[in-house]
């Protein structure tokens, strides 16, 4: 346990003492170096755990740089059970189960591409300025999971499958630090980057259904929306590494 803690403690000494020591002329060597290319390695966001950002772009000077940023992700929305309960009698039982987001996993994919600018304020602190297209498309499976029977007629739960297609365009900023090295390796953090919608369109394709309702239906896509809305806002410790030359 000692000895984990000391490579964890030496591995942040290294990265917030060492690194902007090796890189202090960061500022001049932007200034040397007019083209950049680099990758995320990880980040506090639903997007960036599950998938990859790629950016390139120009430093325009040892201030300013700018460039084109295109990133993908793919996984699975898991339902959120908020409670459950089950009640039974000689002639009557029911069970229960309230989701949050879907009656079961949703797989979903995720593209972004847009256009960013880094303005630097000393050696390596920046702030960032951006716009982008993101799209979401999410094969939701929709239901209320609750199963009853009636003198022994069984009744199954109401369920529904639907193809969601989110298109946004949303505006952006990060703050961050970001490290030139004399050899052209970068190294930097957004440390919390936050981003609004300007337009968005959504629309869905119902796929099956086996007892819902239409309103019950839009109520699932309205959670499923919220959801996707609330974790691609806002994102913290994202790391990226690349090259300048």
């Amino acid at each position: 346990m000692k000895f984990k803690r000391l490579t964890i403690f030496s591995a942040i000494f290294c990265l917030f003492v060492t690194t902007p020591v090796l890189a202090r002329d960061s500022a001049d060597n932007r200034d040397d170096k007019e083209y950049f290319i680099y990758g995320t390695y990880f980040g506090g966001g639903l997007p960036y755990q599950l998938g990859s950002r790629l950016s390139l772009g120009l430093n325009a000077d040892e201030d300013l740089s700018y460039g084109l940023e295109v990133s993908s992700a793919s996984g699975t929305l898991s339902s959120f059970p908020t409670y459950s309960y089950s009640y039974s009698s000689s002639s009557y039982s029911y069970s229960s189960e309230d989701d949050y987001i879907a009656s079961e996993d949703s797989p979903f994919t995720y593209t972004s591409k847009g256009l960013f600018l880094r303005y630097f304020i000393g050696n390596s602190f920046n702030i960032l300025c951006g716009v982008s297209q993101r799209i979401w498309s999410v094969n939701a499976a929709l239901g209320d999971n609750n199963d009853y029977s009636y003198y022994n007629i069984s009744y199954d739960a109401k369920k529904a499958t639907a193809e969601i297609n989110v298109t946004a365009i949303k505006a952006g900023f990060a703050i961050g630090n970001e490290w030139t090295f004399d050899s052209g390796f970068i190294m930097g953090f957004d440390w919390i980057a936050y981003s609004q919608f300007i337009q968005q369109t959504d629309s869905y394709t119902l796929k099956s259904n086996s007892g819902m309702t239409v309103a019950e239906i839009e109520s699932g896509l309205i959670k499923i929306n919220d959801f996707i809305d609330k974790m691609d806002n806002m994102a913290v410790l994202i790391m990226y590494i690349g090259w300048a030359f």
